[in-house]
Protein backbone atom coordinates (compact mmCIF):
# COMPACT_ATOMS: atom_id res chain seq x y z
CA UNK A 1 0.00 0.00 0.00
CA UNK A 2 1.12 3.41 -1.04
CA UNK A 3 2.42 5.99 2.55
CA UNK A 4 -0.50 8.45 1.12
CA UNK A 5 -3.21 5.98 1.26
CA UNK A 6 -1.31 4.27 4.18
CA UNK A 7 -1.52 7.79 5.92
CA UNK A 8 -5.07 8.49 4.61
CA UNK A 9 -6.47 5.43 6.67
CA UNK A 10 -4.17 6.02 9.73
CA UNK A 11 -6.00 9.45 9.83
CA UNK A 12 -9.04 8.23 9.45
CA UNK A 13 -8.86 5.59 12.60
CA UNK A 14 -7.72 8.52 14.13
CA UNK A 15 -10.93 10.48 13.56
CA UNK A 16 -13.12 7.16 14.66
CA UNK A 17 -10.89 6.81 17.43
CA UNK A 18 -11.71 10.81 18.96
CA UNK A 19 -14.98 10.50 17.71
CA UNK A 20 -15.56 7.15 20.16
CA UNK A 21 -13.26 8.15 23.11
CA UNK A 22 -16.05 11.29 24.11
CA UNK A 23 -19.25 9.27 23.95
CA UNK A 24 -19.11 8.99 27.43
CA UNK A 25 -18.43 12.56 28.53
CA UNK A 26 -21.55 13.56 27.99
CA UNK A 27 -23.26 10.95 29.81
CA UNK A 28 -21.57 10.73 32.86
CA UNK A 29 -23.93 12.96 35.04
CA UNK A 30 -26.43 10.53 34.21
CA UNK A 31 -24.13 7.60 35.15
CA UNK A 32 -23.57 9.54 38.61
CA UNK A 33 -26.90 10.43 39.23
CA UNK A 34 -28.30 6.98 38.49
CA UNK A 35 -25.64 5.54 41.01
CA UNK A 36 -26.61 8.18 43.38
CA UNK A 37 -23.38 9.20 44.31
CA UNK A 38 -22.43 12.77 45.26
CA UNK A 39 -22.70 15.66 42.49
CA UNK A 40 -18.91 16.66 42.91
CA UNK A 41 -17.80 13.26 41.56
CA UNK A 42 -18.08 14.50 37.97
CA UNK A 43 -15.32 17.09 39.23
CA UNK A 44 -13.48 14.41 40.62
CA UNK A 45 -13.63 11.70 37.61
CA UNK A 46 -12.24 13.80 35.63
CA UNK A 47 -9.77 15.26 37.54
CA UNK A 48 -8.26 11.65 38.29
CA UNK A 49 -8.50 11.16 34.71
CA UNK A 50 -7.01 14.45 34.08
CA UNK A 51 -3.79 14.71 36.06
CA UNK A 52 -3.32 10.85 35.25
CA UNK A 53 -2.79 12.09 31.62
CA UNK A 54 -0.96 14.90 32.32
CA UNK A 55 1.81 13.20 35.35
CA UNK A 56 2.08 10.18 32.76
CA UNK A 57 2.44 11.53 29.22
CA UNK A 58 5.92 12.09 29.77
CA UNK A 59 6.71 8.37 30.75
CA UNK A 60 5.01 7.47 27.01
CA UNK A 61 7.45 9.65 25.17
CA UNK A 62 10.16 7.68 26.79
CA UNK A 63 8.65 4.53 26.46
CA UNK A 64 8.44 5.13 22.69
CA UNK A 65 11.95 5.18 23.15
CA UNK A 66 12.26 1.59 23.40
CA UNK A 67 9.40 0.31 21.13
CA UNK A 68 7.74 1.79 17.84
CA UNK A 69 4.78 4.09 18.41
CA UNK A 70 2.81 1.33 16.57
CA UNK A 71 3.00 -1.00 19.63
CA UNK A 72 2.19 1.60 22.23
CA UNK A 73 -1.03 3.07 19.50
CA UNK A 74 -1.99 -0.63 20.21
CA UNK A 75 -1.40 -0.62 24.21
CA UNK A 76 -2.59 2.66 24.79
CA UNK A 77 -6.05 1.89 22.48
CA UNK A 78 -6.83 -1.25 24.04
CA UNK A 79 -6.08 -0.34 27.34
CA UNK A 80 -7.98 2.98 26.99
CA UNK A 81 -10.81 0.25 26.09
CA UNK A 82 -10.77 -1.45 28.97
CA UNK A 83 -11.04 1.09 31.28
CA UNK A 84 -14.17 2.42 29.01
CA UNK A 85 -15.53 -0.75 29.89
CA UNK A 86 -14.98 -0.98 33.41
CA UNK A 87 -15.99 2.53 33.27
CA UNK A 88 -19.43 1.32 32.24
CA UNK A 89 -19.75 -1.58 34.90
CA UNK A 90 -18.30 0.17 37.70
CA UNK A 91 -21.10 1.05 40.66
CA UNK A 92 -18.72 2.19 43.28
CA UNK A 93 -17.23 5.18 43.66
CA UNK A 94 -13.78 3.94 44.25
CA UNK A 95 -14.34 1.70 41.20
CA UNK A 96 -15.52 4.39 39.33
CA UNK A 97 -12.38 6.41 40.29
CA UNK A 98 -9.54 3.52 39.39
CA UNK A 99 -11.03 3.10 36.21
CA UNK A 100 -10.98 6.88 35.26
CA UNK A 101 -7.69 6.89 36.53
CA UNK A 102 -6.54 4.03 33.92
CA UNK A 103 -8.13 5.68 30.73
CA UNK A 104 -6.35 9.00 32.49
CA UNK A 105 -3.12 6.84 31.83
CA UNK A 106 -4.11 5.33 28.76
CA UNK A 107 -5.50 8.24 27.06
CA UNK A 108 -2.12 10.25 27.69
CA UNK A 109 -0.20 7.23 25.95
CA UNK A 110 -2.60 7.55 22.79
CA UNK A 111 -1.87 11.69 22.52
CA UNK A 112 1.62 10.98 22.88
CA UNK A 113 1.96 7.87 20.80
CA UNK A 114 -0.23 9.44 17.90
CA UNK A 115 2.07 12.48 17.66
CA UNK A 116 5.47 10.53 18.33
CA UNK A 117 4.36 8.55 15.08
CA UNK A 118 3.74 11.08 12.92
CA UNK A 119 7.28 12.96 13.81
CA UNK A 120 8.68 8.97 13.06
CA UNK A 121 7.07 8.44 10.25
CA UNK A 122 6.28 11.23 8.37
CA UNK A 123 8.80 12.51 5.35
CA UNK A 124 10.24 16.19 6.19
CA UNK A 125 8.06 17.80 4.00
CA UNK A 126 4.75 16.31 4.99
CA UNK A 127 5.96 16.58 8.43
CA UNK A 128 4.20 19.54 9.59
CA UNK A 129 0.70 19.38 7.19
CA UNK A 130 0.40 16.05 8.88
CA UNK A 131 0.84 17.61 12.80
CA UNK A 132 -1.45 20.03 11.76
CA UNK A 133 -3.76 17.14 10.19
CA UNK A 134 -3.50 15.15 13.52
CA UNK A 135 -4.16 18.51 16.01
CA UNK A 136 -7.80 19.50 14.09
CA UNK A 137 -8.94 15.79 14.21
CA UNK A 138 -8.51 16.18 17.51
CA UNK A 139 -10.26 18.89 18.13
CA UNK A 140 -13.48 18.67 15.60
CA UNK A 141 -14.12 14.79 16.31
CA UNK A 142 -13.79 15.30 19.97
CA UNK A 143 -16.60 17.78 19.76
CA UNK A 144 -18.46 15.80 17.24
CA UNK A 145 -18.09 12.56 19.79
CA UNK A 146 -19.67 14.77 22.45
CA UNK A 147 -22.87 15.63 20.22
CA UNK A 148 -23.29 12.08 19.04
CA UNK A 149 -22.79 10.71 23.06
CA UNK A 150 -25.49 13.78 24.20
CA UNK A 151 -28.09 12.73 22.15
CA UNK A 152 -29.30 9.30 23.12
CA UNK A 153 -28.58 10.28 27.12
CA UNK A 154 -30.89 6.68 28.41
CA UNK A 155 -28.45 4.57 26.95
CA UNK A 156 -25.17 5.12 29.21
CA UNK A 157 -24.06 1.87 28.86
CA UNK A 158 -24.51 0.75 25.53
CA UNK A 159 -22.46 4.08 24.78
CA UNK A 160 -19.34 3.16 27.04
CA UNK A 161 -19.68 0.10 24.97
CA UNK A 162 -19.44 1.15 21.82
CA UNK A 163 -16.59 3.35 22.86
CA UNK A 164 -14.97 0.45 23.98
CA UNK A 165 -15.60 -1.55 20.98
CA UNK A 166 -14.86 1.66 18.94
CA UNK A 167 -11.73 2.34 20.24
CA UNK A 168 -9.96 -0.99 20.29
CA UNK A 169 -10.98 -0.97 16.42
CA UNK A 170 -9.33 1.61 16.00
CA UNK A 171 -6.03 0.22 17.66
CA UNK A 172 -6.16 -2.39 15.23
CA UNK A 173 -6.79 -0.39 12.09
CA UNK A 174 -3.66 1.48 13.09
CA UNK A 175 -1.90 -1.30 13.76
CA UNK A 176 -2.40 -3.16 10.82
CA UNK A 177 -2.11 0.32 8.08
CA UNK A 178 -0.13 2.43 9.61
CA UNK A 179 3.05 3.04 7.65
CA UNK A 180 6.54 2.19 8.56
CA UNK A 181 9.13 4.50 10.04
CA UNK A 182 10.50 6.49 7.10
CA UNK A 183 13.85 5.16 6.49
CA UNK A 184 16.06 8.78 6.36
CA UNK A 185 14.96 9.08 10.36
CA UNK A 186 16.59 7.31 13.23
CA UNK A 187 15.66 7.67 16.74
CA UNK A 188 17.64 8.66 18.90
CA UNK A 189 18.86 11.41 16.49
CA UNK A 190 22.65 10.76 15.51
CA UNK A 191 24.87 13.87 16.68
CA UNK A 192 26.70 16.23 14.16
CA UNK A 193 30.10 17.67 15.06
CA UNK A 194 29.69 21.49 15.76
CA UNK A 195 32.34 23.87 14.56
CA UNK A 196 33.86 25.47 17.36
CA UNK A 197 33.54 29.37 17.77
CA UNK A 198 35.69 32.07 17.18
CA UNK A 199 36.86 29.13 14.15
CA UNK A 200 36.15 29.00 9.94
CA UNK A 201 35.39 26.09 8.06
CA UNK A 202 38.36 25.99 5.14
CA UNK A 203 37.49 24.37 2.04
Amino acid sequence: MKYKTRFLLFFVAMALFHLASNFAHPVTPTIIQELGLPDYMFGLMLAVMMIANFALSPSWGNINRFISSRQSLLICCVGYALAQLGFAYSTTQAGILFVRLLAGVFIGGVFVSMLTYVVNVAEPKDMAKYLTYSATLHSVFGAFGYLIGAVPPSCCKQLLCSSAASCSGCAVCRTRNAPKRCPSKSWPPKATPSTPSGTANIS
